[in-house]
């Protein structure tokens, strides 16, 4: 009984809907979770859908899946307390706020554009200039428009992501896809002192995928690794495959992720010490990454190796055919605005001198 009551405490410290789950069922839960219409005593399976299997195997970290209640989904993050686990679902103010941040950032692409403009103008001029000292103001202020871009980009794409259900679906082969974006990241990450490694399947492992989020997604998980780790340090990348789905891991060995604020992890513009904690940007970066392993139908884990570091991975599962998913038809446009995508979504991290002549 006093166990119970403990959880109970628990649930109502949570300012969003939460669930308490014991023995496969909802045990407990907060006014907010039994206002969306979740009831004690039902069973937890029911609700997991493609996320079943992810469920079962977790056993400590932090886990992101969706939630289906009839025609309902709700993203949630999973953490485990005491042999429970506790689930916080998303609110919709979330989504209220990320489409105020997607009307925020229409309005900043055309003056951003203008300066754009400007700065490539007055780019030769400063060229000319004799001395290191302008070259590398110049190389300052393309990193900071980077870094705009990226913010602009990430306010407008997490809203999008979040609210749609139609994710641009092409038949793809993983392992070359992403062998191809890592060549291209491992060139950038040197720029840092920071080795990146992958281990990749020697067959093919073919699906459906949307390859934009995707490589979003990716983006991020190393982002965020590379802020954890120090130069002359290592970030390994792993494709394995377990049947029908696929588990895409970023490890790091710095200090990454205290355990005891992982179950915070996913929650939207919240930056636990260790993930995102750079004062650039606005705590998004895991949005979309959960985005890109929803758009899919996996999940997203954050655990602890026992050697140290933090590793995220995302689960994908793998499709021949688009039978169980809506594809859009709407015209596809690169999101970066032809910029060079690694520069763009690395930006926080990389020397001004990567910048130099992005063009």
């Amino acid at each position: 009984m006093e166990r119970k009551k403990e959880m109970n405490q628990l649930l109502d410290l949570i300012d969003r809907p939460a669930l308490c789950i014991r023995n496969g069922q909802i045990y407990l839960l907060n006014r907010a979770a039994t206002q969306l219409g979740f009831e004690v005593d039902h069973p937890i399976g029911p609700l997991l859908g493609q996320a079943a299997e992810e469920y079962e195997r977790f056993h400590e970290g932090s886990l992101f899946l969706n939630l289906q209640r009839y025609d309902l989904y709700y993203a949630a993050s999973v953490f485990r307390v005491e042999g429970h686990d506790i689930f916080v679902i998303e609110q919709e103010m979330d989504h209220q706020i990320l489409d105020a941040l997607a009307l925020a950032a229409m309005k900043l692409r055309d003056p951003l554009s203008d300066i754009n403009a400007i700065i490539d103008q007055l780019s030769p001029l400063i060229r000319d200039q004799e001395g290191d000292t302008a070259q590398h103001y110049l190389d300052v202020l393309h990193r900071r428009m980077f870094q705009i871009h990226r913010m602009v980009c990430n306010m407008s794409d997490a809203s999008r992501y979040v609210s749609s259900s139609a994710p641009k679906l092409e038949y793809v082969e993983l392992c070359s896809t992403l062998e191809d974006l890592l060549d291209r990241i491992e060139a950038l990450t040197s720029a840092v002192g920071i080795k990146l490694t992958w281990d990749l399947p020697l067959v093919d492992v073919p699906t459906m995928a949307d390859v934009e989020r995707l490589e979003r997604a990716v983006y991020n998980m190393i982002s965020n690794a590379m802020k954890a780790t120090p130069t002359g340090g290592t970030i390994h990348v792993t494709l394995k495959r377990r049947k029908e789905r696929a588990y895409l891991s970023v490890r790091d060995h710095g200090a990454g992720i205290d355990p005891q604020i992982t179950g915070s992890a996913f929650t939207r513009f919240r930056r636990p010490p260790g993930l995102e904690s750079f004062q650039e940007g606005l705590g998004l970066g895991m949005t979309l990454i959960c985005c890109g392993a929803a758009a899919h139908g996996g999940t997203v884990l954050i655990d602890h190796p026992a050697d140290g570091g933090t590793r995220v991975t995302m689960s994908i599962p793998l499709r021949r055919s688009t039978d169980s998913m809506v594809r859009s038809d709407t015209l596809i446009y690169d999101y970066a605005g032809e910029q060079d995508h690694g520069l763009l979504e690395l930006s926080d991290i990389l020397p001004p001198e990567a910048y130099r002549d992005p063009r």
